[in-house]
């Protein structure tokens, strides 16, 4: 039967036509030539058949992909959810921010928090100043003098890149503060103890040391020789600090986008013991700078820059974060923030609003449920959302869903819309923040990414041992 309904229609297209044009010619007593004929009766409902035909398979078409996703969010959302029902709870005792608008987790989410502006001295191709998120008056000075004297000279050939220069000189700060913490609280190297073994004198100690395992996250954009020179910053700052190099070891990754960094902090909070049954305590760390000449001149060539023909477009930004994680079986005896099982969900830009908003409210929801934390008691929601509305919007209505009882306009904030653009290092941006508000404010947070390939959700809340961490990622695992 379905077989019949193209002809039928065809048929019925050319009818109509015919039935109408030669009613016209009787009425107006025209007497069509040859040519008029073939055009009015011929190419004109030939054309008008071939576009109702058009029409009605990309109506089916339409019909079918809405069928087909949301199949896809019924079934693949599912089985996620059936996989990911128990809470993994890693707990993290510290955390530190540099970001444009504060270098504290409840400035950044203060109402006043400065916002992008335009810079005062790069331009774009047309001459027009370039609204970017910058660091003021930043002070470069201790990183070039830092890298000079490296031993290589790598350090100097890498001192002219301003990137590079700025990136270091937000981490600096962010690295100190946290490594004084860890020096402060992980347990030293235990003392060697004196033993006789058949008349000989033998020093052993009692127990493995506790190892500081340092995730260093740069661009993949940069030359290998500048991470590797960030790298042996890292690692000398680090024994300035008074890490012992026997308890230190140093990891740098080339990190392409955000996702990727979320993959890399997904690895890490399923992270538990060492390999060979050593504690190991867990310092992330991520710059990156597009505040520079070469980065907007690149963006700008590119399209990407917001201007007032370019609504949709990117505002530079720069910053760098980090967070610092006990050992899963060590009881470390001192409050600490509970970091919960990150959910994840299918990102699709062909969803209405509507659609959108349903699916990033029941994102959050289930990252709630399973953290057993009741939305009333959520104090803050904070996301990478960035001034663009759609995306602002879509959040937004989804906070209201999941969260019906939080004050939107106070208690919630789109960090990307303070910070700009700052790539992989947005991830640990949410997680500084969240885990430094949580500690501050002892109160849970929720958190949601919407900037790369998939969304996520977790919950950040407050805890005060380690030991339920054991217990619970024992139980996970």
């Amino acid at each position: 039967m379905k077989a019949l309904r193209i002809p039928l229609l065809v048929l019925a297209v050319f009818a109509v036509v015919w039935i109408a044009v030669i009613a016209y010619w009787r009425v107006r007593g025209v007497l069509p030539e040859g040519a008029t004929m073939l055009l009015w009766l011929g190419f004109v409902p030939a054309v008008l058949a071939g576009l109702l035909l058009v029409a009605r398979w990309r109506r089916r078409k339409r019909k079918q992909d809405t069928a087909s996703r949301q199949e896809v969010a019924s079934t693949a959302p599912a089985a996620e959810d059936h996989a990911t029902k128990e809470d993994r709870v890693v707990h993290v005792m510290g955390a530190a921010l540099r970001l444009p608008m504060a270098s504290d987790a409840m400035d950044a989410l203060a109402e006043n928090a400065p916002r992008p502006g335009l810079h005062p001295r790069f331009r774009d191709r047309e001459g027009l100043p370039v609204f970017a998120a910058f660091v003021q008056d930043l002070d470069t000075g201790s990183i070039e003098d830092a890298l000079g004297q490296q031993e290589d000279g790598a350090g100097r050939r890498l001192a002219s890149d301003d990137a590079f220069l700025r990136a270091l000189a937000l981490l600096e700060p962010v690295a100190d503060a946290l490594l004084v913490d860890i020096v402060a609280t992980m347990p030293p190297i235990p003392q060697a103890v004196g033993t006789v073994n058949a008349g000989l004198q033998r020093r052993v100690t009692s127990a493995a040391p506790d190892l500081l395992q340092v995730s260093l996250l740069l661009p993949s954009s940069w030359h290998e020789s500048f991470r590797a020179s960030a790298g042996d910053w890292l690692l000398a700052r680090a024994k300035e600090m008074g890490i012992d190099a026997r308890q230190l070891r140093i990891d740098v990754h080339g990190v392409r986008v955000a996702d990727d960094s979320w993959r890399f902090i997904e690895a890490l909070a399923g992270a538990g013991e060492g390999s060979e049954g050593d504690r190991v305590w867990r310092l992330l760390l991520a710059c990156d700078s597009l505040v520079d000449a070469r980065g907007i001149a690149r963006l700008d060539a590119s399209g990407e820059l917001l201007r007032s023909q370019r609504p949709e477009g990117m505002v530079p930004g720069e910053g760098a974060c980090g967070i610092w994680i006990a050992p899963g079986s060590q009881d470390v005896g001192v409050p600490t923030v509970a970091l919960h099982r990150i959910c994840r969900g299918q990102a699709s830009g062909e969803l209405s609003m509507r659609e959108a908003t349903r699916d990033r409210a029941s994102l959050m929801s289930q990252a709630l449920d399973i953290a057993a934390i009741s939305p009333d008691a959520v104090a803050w929601v904070i996301s990478d959302a960035d001034q663009h509305r759609r995306r602002s919007v879509q959040v937004v209505a989804a906070t209201s869903e999941a969260c019906p009882d939080l004050d939107i306009g106070l208690r919630y904030r789109a960090l990307a819309a303070l910070s700009g653009e700052i790539g992989i290092v947005m991830p640990l941006a949410l997680l500084a923040v969240g885990a430094g508000a949580v500690a501050a404010a002892q109160a849970p947070l929720l958190a949601f990414s919407m900037g790369g390939e998939r969304l996520r959700a977790c919950v950040l809340s407050p805890a005060h041992s380690a030991v339920s961490v054991a217990d619970t990622m024992s139980s996970s695992t």
